[in-house]
């Protein structure tokens, strides 16, 4: 985000400055977070901190407009944030990673895991074997007889004993370079490229980690922020994570790592040494065990997982105060159908993929005609604290039209008991609806349709459902949206992605590969990964 808008109002990186939604700054760049400034904070809190900060205000929806646009004073009683044109950002820069590299696994808008193992080993084979055939003779040994200057690939993390000849040997000071660290030193060069072009083309800077596993390369991006790029070395990992925080490693900063955390009483990768695969394997089970065993020492053999097209996608929209009036609601319904318009289209342009369900919390949007049959049904739902659009059953896209008006073809006997209306889409093969959902479910998002409940602690406070935070009323409104932006960031993250998250957050990690519990087993195959 702070990318973007610094790009797009020319504000130079040494400024303070911050990403802004109503009142709350959802993103801090450097400058200002040496001010003291934080993400969270609210605009008054900011500019007490950092008088020079500039704020940038997210792009808003309006009714009656097709796009979203950015605005000197956005409203939030009538206009709804945007993240369209980060979406739109995140897309070049994936275009630019897929250049370099097929095998990618998105991790967020701006982030992902590249496996380069395969480009780099063909730069190896071209840029040294082709140009120094007597390389050939030193293949089965584990030093490579390449001398490698790692100052000029980036920030190269020094083991102890390297950090010991630093003072003495300078230039020196790096031990004999093996096949593993002439593959990270191409790797290195790449990412620079990588960056480079992104940087060329964009104008946006990125940070990246070069590493022989997923965890320790995404661990090393975020080491030397920003626009820099870590390296880090087999022979240089355990140094590496002996100070690294338990819960700042991937996977392990929810309730698995929290509870793995108080269990052992243990703060850093390192406190969990001690401990025998046996032991660890008693405790937690099993894989989770032998996960937790190699992770600490910087070890992880997941392979990537390749993206894929969104399953569903989504607008949605949370009221504080709550919507009492039917011709606000009208509004509202207008400003969510065009977001969620523009992001099938933007969705068709990129995975060629078209919904066959749309789903809302008592009603669906269309022309004027059945907005008031929808309407009539909303009377005995008022007031309402949110609503949400959805396109779901994402799919291969027909060949015909992409026009949104086959969902409206005319419907079969309409039944009381679910109020589900399923409509065909003629020039589909296969069932197209609209899902008016009014049947109440455990968890569901019926809970919108209905006045908030009285969790308030006093007369001046509101408990978010969401963080169990206390807030006070006056700060409702800034609060909720704070969640609702996030929200919209996670939508972004790939299915696989949340699977694989849950697969490490069970007690037994079955999807972790039973072989991993001997580094250097021969059958193993190394990786190299970035994290950018």
């Amino acid at each position: 985000m702070l990318n973007i808008e610094q790009v797009r109002l020319g504000i130079p990186s040494d400024v303070p400055a911050a990403v802004q939604q109503w009142n709350t700054l959802i993103a801090v760049n450097y400058p200002a977070r040496k001010a003291g400034v934080a993400r969270h904070s609210t605009t008054e809190e900011a500019k007490e901190l950092c008088p020079e900060i500039k704020f940038m205000h997210v792009p808003t929806y309006a009714a009656d407009e097709r796009e979203p646009c950015y605005r000197e004073n956005p409203d939030r009683s009538t206009q709804k944030v945007s993240l369209d044109p980060y979406r739109t950002a995140s897309r070049k820069i994936f275009l630019i990673f897929y250049k370099y590299c097929s095998k990618l696994q998105k991790i967020g808008l701006d982030e992902a895991f590249m496996d380069v193992t395969e480009t780099v080993n063909k730069r190896l084979m071209t840029e040294y074997m082709d140009r120094w055939p007597q390389l050939l003779e030193r293949v089965n040994d584990k030093e490579c007889g390449v001398e490698l200057d790692w100052d000029e690939v980036g920030i190269t993390m020094e083991s102890k004993e390297e950090e010991q000849k630093k003072e003495t040997f300078k230039d020196k000071r790096w031990s004999k370079a093996t096949w593993k660290d002439l593959q990270l030193y191409i790797g290195a060069k790449l990412a620079a490229e990588i960056r480079n072009e992104i940087f060329e083309t964009l104008k946006f800077t990125c940070s990246a980690g070069i590493a022989h596993y997923k965890s320790v390369a995404k661990l090393c991006s975020s080491r030397n922020k920003p626009n820099k790029q870590t390296i880090l070395r087999l022979s240089a990992t355990s140094d590496f994570m002996e100070t690294i925080p338990f819960t700042k490693i991937r996977n392990l900063g929810g309730k698995l790592g929290s509870e793995i955390e108080s269990d052992l009483s243990i703060g850093k990768a390192s406190d969990l040494w001690p401990y025998s695969m046996e032991d660890l394997q008693k405790r937690f089970g099993t894989s989770t065990g032998r996960y937790l065993y190699h992770i600490c020492r910087g070890m992880d053999h997941e392979e990537i997982i390749p993206s894929k097209a969104p399953k569903s996608i989504m607008a949605s929209k949370s009221f504080n105060p709550v919507v009492e009036d039917l011709n606000e609601m009208n509004r509202w319904f207008s400003i969510l159908a065009i977001e969620l318009h523009n992001r099938i289209m933007q969705n068709l342009e990129e995975y060629n993929t078209w919904p066959k369900t749309f789903s809302v919390l008592k009603g669906s949007f269309s022309a004027s005609k059945k907005l008031e049959k929808v309407f009539k049904s909303l009377k005995g739902t008022m007031p309402c604290s949110g609503i949400q659009f959805q396109a779901s059953g994402m799919g291969q896209a027909p060949s015909s039209s992409h026009s949104i008006q086959h969902f409206f073809t005319k419907a079969a006997n309409n039944t009381a008991a679910n109020n589900t209306v399923a409509i065909n889409d003629r020039k589909s093969q296969e069932t197209s609806k609209i899902v008016v959902e009014t049947k109440k479910k455990k968890n569901d998002l019926n809970s919108f349709w209905k006045s908030p409940p009285a969790k308030s602690t006093s007369s001046t406070e509101w408990v978010c459902d969401k963080c169990s935070k206390k807030i006070l009323l006056k700060n409702v409104d800034e609060h909720t949206d704070f969640h609702f932006a996030l929200e919209l960031q996670e939508q972004h993250q790939r299915d696989e992605d949340v699977n694989m998250h849950r697969s490490v957050s069970t007690s037994d990690l079955t999807n972790k590969r039973e072989n991993s519990d001997n580094e250097g087993s021969k059958n193993k195959k190394k990786k190299l990964f970035f994290s950018s």
